[in-house]
């Protein structure tokens, strides 16, 4: 495996800057949504458990004044009543008493937000995805092109899917993480997301273009959630599927009052201020 510096990609954060850290995670709890799910043991076997305690121990070491999930805003309520249910006393694997509401025992949302957020004292963990009205589109998102068949190389989505599928399955939730964070998946995820938008459209629909504008409309809104949340110097941690990482990285850097920050170093003890 080749070394990077994990900070070379980042800003460097200034004095009175909200400071994101971006989170990438795969999702625990595949309901479909995503265009490649994948197949994955279950978070709340004993071993998972064992290793999500050792991932809580890396980053409850780190200050963080809040924690943000990709929960729908408008659920924050409901949000609410399931973290206070972990806080007074739900196990993280206990199904029988975990209450309903937006998220899923299983989802990365509980296992890692709920998690560091009662690790750390915090009183609530904050819900700031918001997605626009799905835009009325037809499109067919396979990269049709033939590898074989042009001069330059292409995306194979099943593969990419399958390999990380391997790599969780075969890793530690640390170790699998270590490698979601890092700049070259982080590239990767984004360089196939665009490409399967846009050589989705068919004829002039510009369909590509609406999936893009969708995806990034997305991702701004959730910018500005956290930017709500996080005011001058403090220190929000965002746990989140690893195709926002990029997106939302692009918007904050843009915006002089936040800065973007990544998670790699929470996951190999390094420092990230």
């Amino acid at each position: 495996m080749s070394q990077e510096n994990p900070l070379a990609w980042w800003p460097s954060p200034r004095d009175g800057q909200a400071r994101l850290t971006l989170f990438a995670s795969h999702h625990f709890h595949t309901p479909g949504n995503d265009e490649q799910t994948m197949e994955l043991d279950d978070p709340l076997s004993p071993k998972r458990q064992r290793e999500l305690v050792v991932l809580r121990e890396y980053l409850e070491e780190r200050s963080f004044d809040h924690i943000a999930v990709e929960c729908p805003a408008d659920r924050q309520s409901s949000l609410d009543k399931q973290y206070q249910a972990i806080r007074a006393g739900t196990a993280f694997d206990d199904e029988d008493d975990y209450p309903d509401g937006p998220i899923p025992l299983r989802s990365e949302t509980v296992q890692i937000g709920f998690r560091i957020a009662d690790a750390l004292g915090l009183d609530s963990v904050h819900a700031v995805d918001s997605r626009p009205d799905t835009p009325d589109i037809d499109a067919n998102w396979a990269i049709e092109e033939d590898s074989a068949e042009v001069p330059y190389p292409q995306f194979d989505a099943k593969e990419l899917v399958r390999a990380e599928q391997e790599l969780i399955r075969n890793s530690t939730y640390l170790d699998a993480l270590r490698e979601q964070n890092r700049m070259s998946s982080l590239r990767q995820n984004q360089a196939v997301n665009i490409a399967a938008s846009l050589t989705s459209s068919d004829g002039d629909e510009y369909t590509g273009s609406t999936q893009i504008g969708y995806w990034y409309e997305r991702n701004a809104r959730i910018l500005e959630n956290l930017s709500r949340i996080t005011g001058p110097d403090e220190k929000t941690l965002f746990v989140v599927g690893a195709s926002h990482v990029i997106p939302v990285k692009q918007l904050a850097q843009a915006v002089p009052a936040t800065c973007p920050r990544s998670a790699l170093p929470l996951l190999t003890q390094e420092t990230n201020n």
